[in-house]
């Protein structure tokens, strides 16, 4: 491995490494509040507070989704009990888990550590906890064998399992709720199956609008009626495949992470492109239901929408995105292809066809429906193109469509801003610019105490809630930053994020809610671990996706002296440049006495190759190195203050989980 002299010292060191290495130290303090007051001596979750006799999980996900960022924290760098920590959640939820009963049938919602039978968009949410373990662990060989047995879930491969989750010949996930029992089909007809009218429906349109005596949703509170909608529900959607079953993708690239076996890479590239051409035959637009037998509207009398987290309900193209990402991502990695993130681009482009401009702002609709529905539910905070109350209910608006669209909105930036920093296309960019809102505050949303100000990217707007779960939601201002438009973003960011970290241990010292009244969310909503920040300036990239994503960064760090991953005591890194080809980084050892060493990666996953560095040193001093692979080491003296330009081949490396010593 080539190791580069970084021996000149700086007469001062930036305030944005100052930062970072405060940040780092206080997260490392900050968790400790979450065992002592919200866990217990076993580390299980508060919740549920009934028996496993009295309860049946319905929510497990949050409560894996509590921890995803603890060992993020220690990937990044941070003390190395965040990787101890995080192991002891994961085994005490999943063992606690596994003692509740499913909502779904007489066996436990958990078995053989995995959901026996759930859906994507919420196994997502909770495997990024599991993702971000394997990432800071791959040598746990207790991890490596559940990834290799999860992903075999999916290749039919489980002693549990009835009904075969896949369909080899079809290209399928055969239901829109799998696990570790296999595909789950419900009886449609079962008198006690139902669909009742939840509070929180009325702030989305009905799942159908053809569906007789259900044309508001009051209308299902009569119980023949929600059973009517749950027959739907179950005989159109339930025996469908969907685009939120491509975030299962990550299950399976993260066993071929562990062991490099071609039948995870190939179930990958099918499944995703059989997905791809059903797109094309539907004009473009990708389809959100695929019936049994791989046809398109099979169950749903020809229409290519109304599936399950679909078009029609309940957040429209919010999990579409998520899905198309992810797999673009996934399939991206195991190929090298970065055009395969183009449909993420080319879906959106879809939706501005029909964008209406308000304000000096452009908003798209998210979701389709029947064409001449009436569409009438509360509005929400980001919606816009509503019509005044048509005297159904006061507090409903009426949603009007445009060929069939509705629910307009601001495009959430994530889902573009993971594709430009694989594909950097500068139409990436230019929508981002587009569909920013005017006088947006761009680090306001989590916390009113910090404002900034941007010039070109005025917003880091969202328009989901899940930005409060990952405590994150900058990824256009991100973008902005690396297009060169918000040079001040690294040291606003990492002050923002310290703030929100005092923010959050505020909330919790004064927290007085009584553990009787606990949620599944309540471990997520107290969690004070913050990575995003972190994760965009020394890696170059944003978080991963939250519904099951990986981690595609530009840069990794090993500390060799520690033989684990992130950044050495220390040393602080700043990605301030990111292209199709090229990766500048500053780095500083922040230590006015010792050495450090660090090592370099390209990629989470070994999967960039560098070929040249062009260095800066403190004193203004330059030479050029010849690199060759995927990792280097950087000597740092004292007070050194030094960039590197590297000039990259992106994705050019069979991807694999590495170590500090390989």
């Amino acid at each position: 491995m080539k190791k580069l002299s970084l021996n000149k010292a700086s007469a001062s060191i930036p305030r944005w490494a100052v930062l970072e290495r405060s940040l780092l130290k206080t997260l490392g303090e900050a968790v400790d509040i979450i065992p002592e007051k919200y866990l217990n001596p076993d580390y299980t979750s508060k919740w549920p507070q009934l028996p496993p006799e009295e309860f049946k999980v319905g929510s497990a996900d949050d409560v894996y989704e509590s921890f995803h960022s603890w060992p993020l924290a220690y990937v990044l760098g941070g003390d190395k009990k965040f990787l101890s920590m995080a192991k002891r959640a994961f085994e005490a939820v999943t063992e606690q888990l596994s003692r509740y009963p499913s909502p779904k049938g007489d066996f436990p919602c958990i078995e053989d550590d995995f959901f026996t039978m759930f859906d994507w968009m919420h196994i997502g949410e909770s495997m990024e906890f599991f993702y971000n373990l394997n990432l800071a662990d791959p040598e746990d060989e207790k991890n490596k064998a559940r990834a290799v047995r999860f992903a075999g879930y999916y290749l039919n491969e489980g002693e549990n399992i009835a009904e075969p989750n896949y369909d080899f010949e079809h290209h399928i996930i055969r239901s829109t709720a799998t696990g570790s029992r296999g595909a789950c089909f419900t009886d449609p007809e079962n008198a006690s199956f139902g669909y009742r009218n939840p509070c929180w429906l009325d702030f989305y349109n009905i799942p159908f609008f053809d569906v007789e005596g259900v044309k508001y949703h009051d209308d299902l509170s009569d119980a023949e009626n929600a059973r009517k909608m749950g027959v739907a529900i179950a005989k159109r959607q339930e025996r469908c495949d969907a685009p939120a079953n491509l975030l299962s993708t990550s299950l399976m690239t993260n066993a071929y992470l562990h062991t490099g076996d071609e039948k995870f890479k190939t179930w990958v590239l099918d499944y995703v492109d059989a997905w791809r051409e059903r797109t094309a035959r539907n004009g473009g637009v990708i389809p959100d239901n695929v019936g049994p037998n791989g046809i398109v509207g099979e169950l749903m009398e020809g229409k290519w929408y109304g599936g399950y987290y679909g078009w029609c309900f309940p957040h429209g193209f919010s999990f579409i995105a998520e899905g198309i990402t992810i797999a673009g991502q996934n399939q991206c990695l195991l190929t090298g292809d970065t055009s395969k993130m183009a449909w993420v681009r080319e879906q959106t482009e879809k939706l501005l066809a029909y964008g209406v401009e308000q304000d000096g702002a452009v908003y798209v609709p998210y979701k389709y429906a029947d064409p001449g529905s009436d569409i009438q539910y509360r509005q929400l905070k980001w919606e816009v193109f509503c019509e005044p109350n048509s005297g159904y209910r006061p507090d409903f608006v009426k949603h009007p469509q445009v060929d069939g669209r509705f629910e307009f909105q601001a495009l959430d930036p994530r889902h573009l801003a993971q594709a430009w920093h694989i594909t950097f296309d500068p139409r990436e960019l230019e929508i981002l610019k587009k569909t920013s809102i005017p006088g947006k505050d761009t680090l306001s949303m989590l916390n009113p105490g910090v404002i900034t100000k941007t010039e070109g990217f005025p917003d880091a707007y969202s328009s989901y809630t899940s930005a409060t779960k990952y405590l994150g939601g900058q990824d256009r201002a991100l973008t902005g930053y690396h297009a060169g438009l918000y040079p001040d973003y690294p040291e606003d960011k990492l002050q923002y994020d310290l703030d929100l970290v005092f923010y959050q241990l505020k909330k919790l010292r004064e927290d007085t809610q009584p553990v009787e009244n606990y949620g599944d969310d309540y471990l997520q909503l107290r969690n004070p671990v913050v990575t995003e920040g972190l994760v965009h300036l020394t890696m170059g990239c944003p978080l991963p996706q939250y519904n099951g994503g990986i981690l595609m960064a530009s840069l990794f760090y090993f500390d060799p002296a520690e033989n684990r991953p992130g950044l050495p005591q220390d040393v602080a890194a700043l990605v301030s440049g990111v292209s199709r080809d090229s990766i500048t980084v500053t780095l500083v050892n922040t230590s006015p006495l010792k050495d450090r060493t660090v090592i370099l990666q390209g990629g989470a996953y070994g999967e960039h190759s560098f070929t040249k560095a062009e260095v800066t040193l403190a004193d203004g001093s330059t030479f050029t190195e010849d690199l060759s692979g995927s990792r280097f080491a950087a000597e740092l003296c004292p007070g050194s203050v030094t960039t590197l330009k590297l000039s990259v081949n992106r994705f050019a490396n069979d991807p694999r989980y590495h170590t500090a010593k390989a």
